[in-house]
């Protein structure tokens, strides 16, 4: 079928007016980002957790689900890092978001965010990830918190850059800087990469998955089925016929 008249786009972002159910999910994660509590999303792929992660990143969700101006949701897709990337490429990565949002949240102190994102590039320039901790310390002085939301999180289990001693550090934010917190989105489950991960290293620590809440993303409810089905095909110029809709309602693999 021609991609022109296909309404259901595959890999691509959706705007918030796009986005469909998942109201019992969405409310559970923005009570969890508001008070800087770790969520660990379990989902299967092709489930929705990258159009989940996006729209809670989305600067005019989170002011609807409650988030205060103060808050910084950051979505960072580790599918985006080379297979050569290491934790120095990931935390450029975060520092150039925030400093991307600096301009939309009109702060009375944008300056000294300015030289706080400067001095921690700097460092990250010649790898002391350490300084980060401190940049997240600074930055709450300054009233920011931040939410990241990490999607694709296999990848960290399956680079050796990464793995035990990544897991120790962003554990370690949580009690060094009390600004930020994680949205992790994976297929396994956080504990079980946790466990891949240890069990090719001698490092032993606190795991990281003791301080998340775990959601799982289950298939569509069937209003939500039809009001995607309704919206993708009525909203939009296709040859959908309502014999096709039909048949796309009666369909099972829909319902996943």
């Amino acid at each position: 079928m021609d991609s022109k008249l296909n309404p259901f786009r595959l890999n691509a972002v959706l705007a918030p007016t796009d986005f469909i159910g998942r109201e019992h999910i969405l409310r559970h994660v923005a009570l969890a980002m508001a008070s800087l509590q770790s969520v660990s999303v379990l989902a299967e792929r092709r489930t929705g957790a990258t159009s989940l992660l996006r729209h809670l990143a989305n600067c005019n969700v989170s002011t609807q689900i409650g988030l205060p101006h103060s808050y910084v949701p950051l979505y960072f897709d580790f599918q985006s890092l080379s297979i050569q990337a290491g934790q120095t490429n990931f935390w450029q990565a975060i520092v150039n978001a925030i400093a991307a949002e600096v301009p939309y949240r009109h702060l009375s102190h944008s300056e000294s965010v300015e030289q706080i994102l400067a001095t921690a590039e700097e460092s990250l320039v010649h790898g002391r990830i350490g300084r980060i901790g401190r940049m997240f310390s600074e930055l709450e002085h300054i009233g920011l918190k931040f939410n990241l939301l990490l999607d694709e999180f296999e990848f960290t289990a399956q680079n050796q850059r990464f793995g035990v001693p990544f897991y120790d550090h962003l554990r370690s934010l949580t009690s060094m800087a009390r600004n930020i917190s994680f949205v992790i989105a994976t297929r396994t489950g956080l504990r079980r990469l946790e466990e891949m991960s240890y069990s090719h290293s001698a490092l032993h620590s606190s795991p990281l998955f003791n301080i998340f809440t775990t959601i799982a993303l289950q298939p569509f409810e069937e209003d939500e089925v039809h009001d995607l089905i309704y919206i993708a095909t009525f909203s939009k110029p296709t040859r959908t016929t309502p014999w096709r809709r039909n048949w796309l309602l009666r369909c099972p693999s829909c319902m996943t």
